[in-house]
């Protein structure tokens, strides 16, 4: 059985994962992006980008 991947599971699973915030754009979104940067330019079939988001404390990296 396959299950549909849907925007639901990705961003509940990037959250379970730690990710404050997960967010889906697709490759279009990039075009204008300077040339190299471009999802498209890694990855030519590229159709969707996942973006993970984390907040770092920087008061706990400092007092350790």
């Amino acid at each position: 059985m396959v299950t549909e991947l849907t925007s639901a599971i990705v961003k509940e699973y990037g959250l379970n994962a730690g990710a404050n915030v997960v967010g889906i754009a697709t490759s279009k979104d990039f075009s204008l992006a300077p040339d190299g940067y471009k999802p498209t330019d890694v990855l030519p079939e590229c159709l969707s980008v996942i973006v993970l988001g984390a907040t770092f404390w920087v008061y706990r990296l400092i007092n350790r």
